[in-house]
């Protein structure tokens, strides 16, 4: 470094990287070297496009997080699979919604006839009742007439 504070621009940063112990000890935390040279941007914390040594350390730490190439595809692929079966689960459910409204129209139908069936019911038994008081006021009257008759026309005695 040719700086009196430290710090590293992006071209010392790139030589510090590729020498042989820097690049073995950036493979022993994980690190390789393509990985390695497209750190910089991302550790430059203050966009000074320089690294002091705390913004390198923090830098690690914080790329040292990061998913590598092998997570990533890993969770691409199972994204993918999720995805796929969200959509079987979208078909299933959008099968099982056209059964239900097949079921409620069936139900509408029933329940349209029960209304009718009950309401016919209802109607037998008015008519049924009407019958019966029609009945008993015929019976009232053939009674009253048979009274009357009585008194008018007394029974006959015969003799024989």
């Amino acid at each position: 470094d040719t700086n009196v504070n430290s710090e590293r621009d992006y071209k010392e940063f790139m030589n510090l990287i590729r020498q042989p112990q820097t690049s073995f000890k950036l493979r022993l935390l994980g690190f390789n070297l393509e990985e390695a040279e497209s750190f910089f941007h991302i550790m430059d914390a203050d966009h000074s496009n320089s690294l002091s040594p705390e913004e390198f350390i923090q830098g690690l730490n914080r790329i040292r997080g990061l998913a590598k190439g092998a997570d990533i595809c890993g969770l691409i692929s199972f994204a993918q699979r999720q995805s796929s079966r969200a959509r079987d689960n979208v078909d299933i459910i959008r099968n099982l919604s056209r059964q239900a409204d097949k079921i409620q129209e069936r139900l509408n139908e029933i329940g349209k006839r029960l209304h009718e069936e009950i309401h016919e019911r209802t109607d037998r038994k008015q008519r049924s009742d009407d019958l019966w008081d029609q009945a008993q006021a015929r019976t009232g009257v053939i009674t009253n007439l048979d009274k009357d008759r009585r008194v008018q026309f007394p029974s006959v005695q015969h003799s024989y």
